[in-house]
């Protein structure tokens, strides 16, 4: 078992309480370490994810609610979001056919650290890791760490290309939790590949971590450089490992055709599953859980937990 220690400063509470109005923002403070999503929408209670839990609370959402929040950060990307610099936290913001911001969502981020410390010894034996779960479950917070774990070992030859800047913040400086590896802020999704080109092609790293590889046709790119020898970690959006292996997109990521047949090797060697908060299934024999999932068989894993 492994100690999991919050490293959230109270300022960077203090930063998402803010740019709520003070009538608002007191429903959430006195748990706001438990907050993990926060819905502000026009004409509706507050609402937000407490620890697992979706709970409304007494306070209709308002125009000016919308109107306090961008004052405070300002105006989202074309693609709807906007971070806090420096800090973990992001807004997604969405309009009506009018072009009037309708809706808020605020995805509470923190700096957890040890949550991967129960599966460090795979971690660090590892060549390419892929994280899968469902949404709310604590994938990034887990890929965060597993960055910390690697970057112990390879420093400056690993970099993050950082999508939506979830990882480690917007702005020029990153958030604290990025060691000493190196970061390309990614930005807007749709510059992803791109971006991802630009590192393998320039900063030369003999390991790249980003969050979320295949909806923006980045993974034949990433085949190619895992090919050349480039480890890669990141997450897919999948429940499961078999979920992973099922998606036509993914596919070749596990050496597959899109007929299931083997054409090549995984560029992953090792498969975190996210069940629940710290709760996670790690398969390290991905060749043998293909063939399993192959064969129709249940995919083995082993089940470890954060304290």
């Amino acid at each position: 078992m492994s100690m999991v220690m919050d490293l959230t400063t109270r300022a960077e509470y203090e930063a998402i309480l803010g740019v709520m109005r003070p009538h608002v923002g007191r429903y959430l403070e006195p748990h706001i370490h438990l907050v993990d999503d926060i819905s502000l929408d026009v004409g509706q209670e507050l609402g937000a994810l407490v620890d697992g839990l979706s709970v409304t609370y007494p306070v209709v959402i308002e125009p000016q609610d919308i109107e306090h929040l961008i004052v405070r950060v300002g105006s989202p990307r074309d693609d709807g979001r906007i971070g806090f610099s420096g800090m973990l936290h992001r807004i997604s913001l969405a309009t009506n056919a009018g072009k009037e911001y309708t809706t808020a969502a605020l995805r509470v981020g923190r700096y957890l650290i040890g949550v991967a410390e129960c599966m460090r010894p795979a971690i660090e034996r590892a060549n390419g890791i892929c994280i899968v779960g469902g949404p709310f479950k604590g994938k990034t917070a887990t890929l965060r760490d597993v960055w910390r774990i690697r970057v112990e070992r390879r420093g400056k030859f690993i970099t993050a290309a950082d999508t939506s800047d979830e990882l480690f913040g917007t702005g020029v400086k990153p958030h604290a939790c990025i060691g000493a590896g190196r970061r390309v802020s990614v930005g807007e999704t749709g510059r992803q590949r791109a971006m991802i080109a630009y590192v393998l092609q320039n900063n030369s790293p003999r390991e790249l971590l980003t969050d979320e590889i295949g909806p923006r046709d980045d993974v034949p790119l990433v085949v190619e450089y895992a090919n050349k020898g480039v480890m890669f970690d990141a997450t897919l959006h999948a429940l499961n490992a078999g979920q992973a292996f099922n998606n036509l997109t993914y596919r070749p990521l596990w050496g597959l055709g899109p007929n299931k047949e083997i054409i090549g090797t995984p560029i992953f060697s090792l498969i975190i599953e996210v069940i629940d908060k710290g709760v996670y299934r790690v398969i390290e024999d991905v060749p043998a859980a293909i063939q399993s999932w192959l064969s129709g068989e249940e995919v083995q894993g082993q089940m470890v937990r954060a304290a």
